[in-house]
C-alpha cells in the first residue's frame, strides 16, 4: 500500500508539473498573440493617422486653390473697371478738344458698354460657380449690384439732360466726383447750374464735386 501510495503522489507530482507547464505555455502564446494584435491594432491607428492627414493636407490644398482662383477673377474684374476709368478724357478738362471729336459720344459709350458687359458675365459666371466660397459669392453679388446701380445712373442723367434739349451727354462718375461732357455750345450760367443741380440731386454728391464740360 505505501509503494503504491508513493507511486500515485509521483503520479500527481509529475501531472501538475505538465499542467503547470502547459500553462505557461498558453500563457506565452496568449501574450504573443495578445502583442501582435496590439501591435496590429497600433499600426492600423497610425495608418489611420496618416490617412487623416493627409485628407487634411488635400483639403487645405484645395481650399488655396480655390481661393487663389478667386482672387483672379476679382483681379480680373477690376482690371476691367481700371480699362473703363483708363478711357475717360484726361483730367485737365479745359484741355478737352470734344469738339473734333465728332464720335466720341457714341464710341465712348459702345467701349463702356462693352466693358461692363464683360464684367456682368464675369460675375454671373463666379455666383453660379459651386466651387467658390459663399463670402467670393456674396463679394460678386455685391459689385454686381455695385455697377448695376452706377449704369442706372448714367443712363437716367444722361437722358435726363438730353431731355432738356442737348444733343448728347455723357456722365463720367467716380465716388467723390462726376463730370458731364455735354454736346453743347455756349452753355449759359443757368443751363449749368440746373445740370449741376440735377447730378449732385441724383447722384448725392455736393454742388462742388460735379463739373460740366461743352464743346469748346
Amino acid at each position: 500500500m505505501k509503494i503504491i501510495s508513493m507511486k500515485l503522489s509521483k503520479l500527481i507530482i509529475i501531472c501538475a508539473v505538465v499542467l503547470i507547464g502547459l500553462a505557461l505555455i498558453f500563457s506565452t502564446i496568449l501574450g504573443i498573440s495578445n502583442s501582435d494584435d496590439y501591435s496590429l491594432i497600433k499600426e492600423e491607428s497610425g495608418q489611420n493617422s496618416e490617412g487623416s492627414e493627409i485628407i487634411e493636407k488635400s483639403n487645405e490644398n484645395e481650399h488655396e486653390k480655390a481661393e487663389e482662383a478667386e482672387k483672379i477673377e476679382f483681379d480680373e474684374i477690376e482690371g476691367l473697371d481700371q480699362e473703363v476709368m483708363e478711357i475717360f478724357p484726361r483730367e485737365d478738362y479745359e484741355d478737352w478738344d470734344i469738339e473734333h471729336e465728332e464720335e466720341f459720344f457714341v464710341e465712348y459709350r459702345l467701349q463702356r458698354d462693352r466693358i461692363r458687359s464683360e464684367e456682368i458675365e464675369k460675375l454671373n459666371q463666379l455666383m453660379d460657380n459651386p466651387e467658390i466660397s459663399q463670402e467670393a459669392k456674396e463679394r460678386a453679388e455685391n459689385k454686381l449690384l455695385e455697377i448695376l446701380n452706377v449704369m442706372e445712373k448714367e443712363m437716367l442723367i444722361e437722358n435726363l439732360i438730353k431731355s432738356y434739349g442737348f444733343e448728347d451727354a455723357i456722365l463720367f462718375y467716380r465716388q467723390d466726383s462726376a463730370t458731364v461732357a455735354v454736346k453743347a455750345e455756349n452753355l449759359s450760367e443757368t443751363e449749368v447750374r440746373q445740370i449741376v443741380e440735377l447730378v449732385s440731386d441724383k447722384i448725392g454728391l455736393n454742388l462742388d464735386e460735379v463739373k460740366v464740360v461743352e464743346n469748346l
